[in-house]
């Protein structure tokens, strides 16, 4: 189905109640986007723009459908999230809407957070998801955008929280969009028990652009989102933390040492024997451009080098998957 389509679709039922997100004043958006960290140019070139955008026929209705459905789905982490392409081809107003959503949605978003007891630098490294999307939109295109916009719906939903180095979605295994795949079969489960299991709870873990994987770093990551999640979302059994990235790649421990950030992040963790293919996410985050670029790309790091070889040779990744324990034995 096409994008634009899809997207209609999904905020069909809040269309209607979405409107009064529409009459929120520029001056309230324009005030959040600059506590959210976007530059001063930026926040006055989007805020310049809403009121024309809000009153188009298309993204005016998919803004305030949007961010209505987003905010009633706070807590169901098994409702889709629906991974379309950027709206960039529809131009301002489709590089444009993601920025609206997240700032109509933020204020009570962060009150949301608060009630549950996150303190608030959390909460502001959590939203800063869009400054950081925002800025990968202008290094690729040089304009204002939200690159991979469809990212923002966790954010929103208050499934997905930053701590320290890494991201931490709240999903169950083999139900939500975002779950590992592939996965153990159902025999294989039944041996491991509860935590590995169709429907049990886990914590997706994603690596931010920019990220710092140093061993401090990643210890103190852990060791504040242990503390923080137990809170937060607490664990009613044994609950992993999964990762599936194109960091998991075993062959790169074979080409980069044992001194590697990346390895040292796959250590942390038991990788699987299972993987996605994938060509487009791996020259997206290791090159910061769109697969269509492939060809003409070049190596300059070695972790460049090894992806270009490979696809070259074999023609596509392996995202593998891998788990660790993340809570304590006392929720076994």
């Amino acid at each position: 189905m096409e994008p634009l389509r899809a997207a209609e679709l999904y905020v069909s039922e809040t269309v209607e109640s979405g409107g009064a997100w529409l009459n929120t004043p520029v001056e309230d958006v324009a005030s959040t986007l600059r506590w959210l960290g976007l530059s001063e140019l930026d926040v006055e070139d989007a805020a310049d723009r809403f009121a024309r955008i809000v009153r188009d026929e298309v993204f005016g209705p998919l803004i305030g459908g949007m961010t209505e459905r987003l905010v009633r789905d706070r807590g169901r982490i098994d409702e889709p999230i629906p991974i379309w392409p950027d709206f960039d081809e529809w131009g301002d107003a489709g590089r444009l809407w993601w920025i609206y959503v997240v700032a109509l949605a933020t204020p009570s978003l962060v009150e949301h957070y608060r009630a549950a007891g996150l303190p608030d630098d959390i909460i502001h490294r959590t939203l800063s998801t869009l400054k950081r999307h925002v800025g990968i939109h202008f290094r690729k295109w040089g304009t204002l955008g939200v690159d991979a916009g469809w990212w923002m719906i966790p954010i929103v939903r208050a499934e997905l929280l930053e701590v320290g180095s890494l991201q931490f979605h709240r999903l169950h295994l083999g139900v939500s969009t975002l779950a590992p795949h592939p996965w153990f079969e159902d025999r294989e489960t039944h041996a491991l028990g509860p935590g590995f299991r169709q429907g049990d709870e886990a914590l997706g873990v994603h690596i931010p652009d920019g990220a710092d994987l140093s061993t401090s770093a990643l210890d103190e990551t852990f060791a504040r989102a242990r503390h923080l999640l137990a809170t937060v979302w607490p664990a009613r059994t044994r609950r992993l933390a999964t990762l599936q990235s194109w960091m998991m790649d075993p062959r790169l421990g074979t080409h980069l040492g044992p001194q590697s950030r990346i390895v040292g992040l796959q250590r942390r963790f038991h990788v699987t024997d299972r993987w996605g293919e994938d060509v487009d996410n791996v020259v997206e985050f290791v090159f910061r451009q769109p697969v269509s670029h492939l060809p003409g790309l070049v190596g300059r790091t070695s972790v460049q080098r090894l992806v270009l070889e490979t696809l070259r040779s074999e023609g596509t990744w392996r995202d593998a998957v891998g788990w660790l324990d993340f809570d304590g034995p006392s929720v076994h």
